[in-house]
């Protein structure tokens, strides 16, 4: 798909993120929430700050769902690779995806295997239909999505150290594991990764430490 199509959609999002306020640091694609009645068959590191996962599908052995998920500066700076990303697809055209879903999607038209390109946050995402039977992707697009955007329930204040340095902020889990990230809310701010520094969390921010199956740390920041 060429750049130019797909920027049409994109360009104006990069002026005015709808969700500027969303930062995921260390997020890999296996930490998303699984499909229904399904087992994760593998966890692969694409290249640094992109992974990838698939789950097998247990209503049939020929059914897979795999995301990918690849770490990005900022919204805008995920919002310009998703371009670039969309340009190496072989297809002429990606139609648009549902609005519901990131700050804009493309789907894979009707005569390919499905397939949703997403932004959320710093994230650009994949999830496709994987194996030789098709499987509709939408519905776990969403799921993912949702999961990313919201504000994690039952979070333990505490577990999370901040420090300040160089107008930023840094956030140190005390109990980190191999499948942890940490996840930033910040509504109305501009957030960004610089380095090791979170930039631009102004106002009152959240960050939390999220690690499947293992408790949510939080603490709240105001600068």
């Amino acid at each position: 798909m060429r750049s130019e199509d797909s920027m049409k959609a994109i360009e104006p999002l990069i002026a005015r993120p709808r969700e500027a306020g969303l930062l995921l640091l260390g997020f890999k694609a296996w930490a998303a929430p699984a499909a229904p009645d399904s087992e994760l068959s593998l966890r692969e590191e694409l290249a640094p700050n992109s992974t990838r996962a698939v789950w097998d599908l247990r209503h049939g052995d020929t059914a897979r769902v795999a995301v990918t998920a690849t770490e990005h500066a900022s919204v805008r700076h995920a919002l310009k690779a998703l371009a670039s990303e969309l340009e190496a697809n072989q297809l002429a055209e990606l139609p648009l995806g549902p609005p519901d879903i990131g700050e804009v999607s493309f789907v894979h038209p009707d005569n390919v295997p499905p397939a949703v390109f997403f932004v959320r946050g710093n994230l650009t995402l994949g999830v496709y239909s994987f194996g030789r039977e098709r499987v509709d992707v939408v519905p776990f697009a969403r799921r993912v999505d949702a999961e990313l955007l919201a504000r994690p329930r039952d979070a333990r204040e505490g577990g999370v150290d901040i420090t300040f340095d160089n107008g930023g902020l840094r956030a140190k889990p005390r109990w980190s594991g191999a499948d942890g990230y940490v996840k930033v809310l910040a509504p109305g701010a501009d957030l960004r990764k610089d380095g090791e520094l979170i930039a631009g969390a102004t106002g009152e921010a959240e960050v939390f430490y999220v690690e499947p199956g293992r408790e949510t740390y939080s603490t709240k920041v105001k600068r």
